[in-house]
């Protein structure tokens, strides 16, 4: 079986190095193992417009087997100037949480019955067998190596009518049409599903639609209902110039593959291009997303410009103290809530123990609330760790560091209207 465009089956992997290595050292490395088809290594620009490499790269052989013998040749061996510890995986073999696996796991599908023994001796020759066992009925069986090596071997040499192929996560979905070559390859080097693509659609920039979970007021409103990673007191800010036919939800959900993602706004429209802030809750997400999103082709003939805000930093960093009201500036809850609010405070400091926790749930929101009116409310009683909406839901909690704050945001919020809407706020005993 191939993966369309993408040649067979677990034949291309992820090589994770570090900065200081000679691109061609590698390949020459790797062309030991089999026949490459593509050799990818994303490199930055210093000042001197030198490049080098980012500190990873993306390889595609002929076969799996060769991929195969790669990994289980090079994978955790040292490698580079500095001999870096190299950690190799699979680009085909990744689970929806993200996590990496081993594609050890085949099917075959034989024509009639076959007995378990009766494969486990044919396919021993390949490799050690941790199981074998039935799949539907007698005739289609799965087979679970020990190794990576010995899955490939076996689906390579199985008879065709038997179609062999590896059992992945999700394996059953298949995209009929990619919207330009190379567009696996991209997404793979995000790490993320293909499902946040962005769609060319001058309307980004017209007035936001309730049913884009934006406020209809303002396009400088956030898209929210995104995680917040941590607690910290420390936020960072990213500048971003982009192409202006990419959509805010889909600029939002690249930046959300780094965890720790607050919210996207757009702020400015130049002759260059469309300039957005993208802010995180803490300063090395951020640092991190500039180095791996940063001259991204996204989308094709267009490259993403990404760089800390100079602005925000103070001292030469690229954080600043957490303040409810930098967040988002027009983050002002009591402009949206009916009752009377205190005004507010600083969030709680990074060590401050969490003692007490709230679940608020605004009710029927036609709309999902942006995380920083959120933090802006909630932030009014005092000594506010964070205060998030889960993902998706006009639901979540807000953990304070004092019980008396957290009492009093019970009793001045519960019932209260907020967005237009019933604000229920009680205490979490969950442990």
């Amino acid at each position: 079986r191939t993966d369309d465009d993408n040649g067979p089956q677990c034949c291309g992997i992820f090589l994770s190095i570090g900065p200081t290595f000679d691109d061609g050292e590698l390949k020459d490395k790797l062309s030991e193992f089999g026949k490459i088809t593509k050799f990818v290594v994303p490199k930055n620009i210093d000042r001197n417009g030198q490049k080098w490499p980012k500190g990873y790269g993306f390889v595609r052989f002929s076969k799996a087997s060769e991929a195969a013998a790669a990994l289980e040749a090079m994978n955790g061996t040292k490698f580079g100037p500095e001999d870096k510890t190299m950690y190799v995986s699979v680009l085909d073999a990744r689970k929806e949480d993200g996590r990496d696996i081993l594609p050890t796991l085949i099917c075959l599908r034989f024509k009639e019955a076959r007995s378990l023994e009766e494969v486990r001796a044919e396919y021993e020759q390949y490799g050690e067998i941790n199981k074998v066992y039935y799949h539907k009925g007698e005739s289609v069986i799965n087979i679970d190596f020990k190794k990576f090596s010995g899955a490939a071997a076996a689906v390579e040499n199985s008879p065709r009518e038997n179609k062999p192929y590896f059992v992945l996560p999700n394996a059953g979905i298949r995209r009929s049409k990619r919207p330009y070559p190379g567009f696996d390859d991209m997404m793979m080097m995000m790490g993320g599903p293909p499902g946040f693509m962005m769609n060319p659609d001058p309307g980004f920039f017209m007035a936001p639609k309730p049913e884009d979970g934006m406020m209809k007021d303002s396009m400088k409103q956030f898209e929210s209902g995104m995680s917040v990673s941590g607690a910290s007191g420390k936020v960072g800010t990213l500048k971003v110039k982009f192409n202006p036919c990419v959509k805010k939800c889909a600029l939002t959900k690249l930046f959300n593959i780094v965890p720790g993602f607050v919210s996207a706004e757009l702020t400015d429209m130049t002759e260059d291009g469309a300039v957005a802030t993208v802010i995180y809750d803490n300063p090395a997400s951020a640092e991190h997303a500039a180095d791996r999103i940063h001259e991204l082709e996204y989308p094709p003939g267009s490259f993403l410009d990404v760089k800390l805000d100079s602005d925000s930093a103070d001292g030469g960093g690229s954080s600043w103290t957490a303040d409810p009201n930098m967040l988002m500036p027009d983050a002002d809850a009591q402009k949206v809530c009916s009752t009377s609010l205190p005004d507010v405070q600083p969030l709680a400091k990074d060590d401050a123990p969490i003692v007490k926790r709230l679940f608020f749930n605004v009710v029927n929101c036609p709309t999902l609330p942006p995380n920083a009116l959120i933090t802006n409310l909630f932030a009014r009683f005092g000594n506010l760790a964070n205060a998030i909406c889960q993902r998706g839901k006009r639901c979540g909690y807000a953990r304070y560091c004092s019980e008396a704050s957290a009492r009093q945001a019970v009793q001045v919020l519960n019932g209260c209207t907020f967005m237009g809407c019933t604000l229920k706020v009680q205490e979490d005993d969950a442990k």
